[in-house]
């Protein structure tokens, strides 16, 4: 997707989770046509180095999504430096694979509150801000598994139909103000997030994270509340809707859409694991040996 040189000129874009993948790409995107990009993520080294080599204006905070504290003040430090945001960019995300019954607790808990309750914090915090000035737009990076349950990911699942959920409600709730909430919902991306996925869904293609960060950028261009990417997956959601459960499981079977989360490679996403959720994912592996039961 290509942008017209005066899209993003001027705009102050706050992204969340900015030192990898779809952040990273988005951060790019928007910095590289003009917005004023105030990136946070918890790993700030990380950040830093990658900004560095990113053209446009950028800064790099420290932000721990799933303090209220710290998000307050990356938002305050952005707004600081940039003035006041236009647009509010919940990227910052987690995904644990495993039999539902064999995640930690823990796991659990942790993707509940940076997948949930870090959007949550934001929208809290900049929407009043963008009431008391008539503008403003939140963007939700949700999931396609926000819209169909995955084997494999039941949290995440959930997680991410809670964002989706929240985003629509906020849309609703303000609908009579000059705000825009969109949820953006990509199929699997390649990232770190889905190392170790090694099947694929059928008809349905992998995609790279600057094919979300488009989707981002298109999102601001021309808001919408649900974004599909690609746009497709849209009509596969409003069949879904018409099917009986028997024959959606069918269609899933055919497509190989409930093997995508479970035949993983478990060794190939074990840093991914350990990095998002620590030891307690080694909790989870039990007698999985190379492949996710």
């Amino acid at each position: 997707m290509e942008f017209s040189g005066t899209d993003f000129v001027g705009k102050v874009v706050a992204v969340t989770g900015g030192a990898r993948g779809i952040g990273l790409e988005t951060v790019k995107l928007l910095a590289g046509n003009g917005a004023k990009v105030a990136a946070g993520d918890l790993d700030l080294p990380l950040l830093r180095e990658a900004l560095a080599g990113v053209s446009g204006e950028t800064a790099a905070f420290a932000l721990d999504v799933t303090d209220r504290g710290s998000f307050q003040e990356f938002i305050d430090g952005a707004e600081a430096k940039f003035g006041p945001i236009d647009v509010l960019v919940n990227n910052a995300g987690v995904m644990s694979l495993s039999p539902f019954i064999d995640e930690p607790d823990s796991v659990s808990e942790r993707q509940f509150d940076i997948n949930v309750l870090g959007p949550m914090y934001g929208m809290k915090i900049v929407i009043p801000r963008m009431l008391e000035r008539g503008r403003g737009h939140v963007i939700n990076v949700a999931s396609s598994a926000g819209r169909f349950g995955v084997p494999g990911a039941a949290t995440y699942s959930a997680s991410k139909f809670g964002v989706l959920g929240m985003t629509e409600a906020a849309g609703a709730e303000y609908a009579r103000t000059p705000l825009k909430f969109t949820a953006i919902c990509p199929v699997v991306v390649q990232t770190e997030l889905t190392s170790g996925v090694v099947e694929k869904t059928r008809g349905v293609p992998l995609l790279q994270a600057h094919e979300v960060a488009e989707a981002i950028g298109g999102a601001i261009v021309k808001p919408k509340q649900i974004v599909y990417v690609p746009g497709n997956v849209r009509f596969t959601y409003l069949l879904s809707l018409m099917l009986p459960a028997f024959a959606h499981r069918l269609l899933a079977r055919v497509t190989k859409a409930d093997r995508l989360l479970t035949e993983i490679d478990v060794r190939g996403r074990s840093a991914y694991q350990r990095r998002a959720f620590g030891s307690a994912t080694d909790e989870a592996k039990g007698d999985a040996g190379d492949k996710a039961a």
